[in-house]
């Protein structure tokens, strides 16, 4: 489920999308500046939610930043939505205490 965008053999867009066999995850979308506003984000997104539906997996999750304002207005325009029923937590493994 994870893809790439070319043009010209050259690298402008990526999605990292996989599952746990239960619920899927978008880890990164990117897509060269040079390169927004032309489909592309959108057309890896489509792409990799039709592969999960192959899959039967029925939900996907994705993170993004909070100061990424243009990111959350690309997936608010994909009807995607806030959920503010979970909190997401995090471990520095450099700096934990537990071996």
């Amino acid at each position: 489920m994870s893809l790439k965008a070319s043009e010209d053999k050259k690298l402008v867009g990526t999605i990292l999308c996989g599952h746990d066999g239960r619920r899927a995850y978008i880890h990164h979308l990117a897509v060269s500046s040079n390169y927004r506003n032309r489909g592309i984000g959108r057309k890896l997104v489509e792409t990799s939610l039709g592969e999960l539906r192959k899959q039967a997996i029925e939900k996907c999750h994705l993170f993004v930043v909070v100061e990424n304002i243009e990111g959350k207005k690309f997936w608010e325009k994909l009807d995607w939505k806030q959920r503010e029923d979970i909190n997401m937590m995090s471990l520095n493994i450099s700096q934990s205490i537990n071996p």
